[in-house]
């Protein structure tokens, strides 16, 4: 039996981790949906669901995610996709571009176990593309939520 560490990696090095993480949200949200719409008070139900690096650099992360989202009919903005720290240290332009696709659509972002990656936030490499405003990128500590981060005067994002 593998535990849940050996299970990643192992999905992450045979590419099974994409199919499986995209099953994992479209069963999420379509569990997640039918307890929004059948115990009352859970509208304000908020779904959070981890995204693999591999999941990230799929060019059609966004059509799946808003497809998901129309087929299960929840709503984005309750949403809130985990991306890894390392995703957002050293971003390349599409990256940014999806993530912001996914923001523009009312999902929030956050980074899951923050301050836990090899790198650090002052690591990033020179001319990496900064996550900008419009949306919010929240830094998980641990399992435990924090504030969003803070912006600059110029929405961009201090993560």
């Amino acid at each position: 039996m593998l535990g849940p560490g050996a299970f990643i990696d192992l999905a992450e090095e045979t590419g099974a981790v994409v199919p499986l993480g995209t099953w994992v949200l479209r069963a999420a949200c379509r569990e997640a949906a039918g307890w929004r719409a059948g115990i009352p008070g859970a509208d304000e139900l908020r779904l959070s669901v981890n995204l693999s690096p591999k999941q990230v650099a799929q060019a059609d992360l966004v059509r799946t995610v808003e497809s998901i989202l129309v087929e299960t009919g929840y709503p984005p903005d309750r949403l809130t996709l985990e991306i890894t720290e390392s995703v957002i240290l050293r971003p390349d332009t599409l990256t940014v571009g999806r993530l912001q696709a996914l923001r523009d659509l009312g999902i929030e972002l956050a980074v899951d176990d923050f301050g836990t990656a090899a790198a650090g936030v002052r690591d990033r490499g020179p001319g990496s593309p900064p996550v900008r405003g419009g949306g919010s990128v929240t830094p998980h500590v641990g399992r435990a939520p924090t504030r969003p981060a803070p912006s600059d005067a110029d929405g961009t994002e201090a993560v």
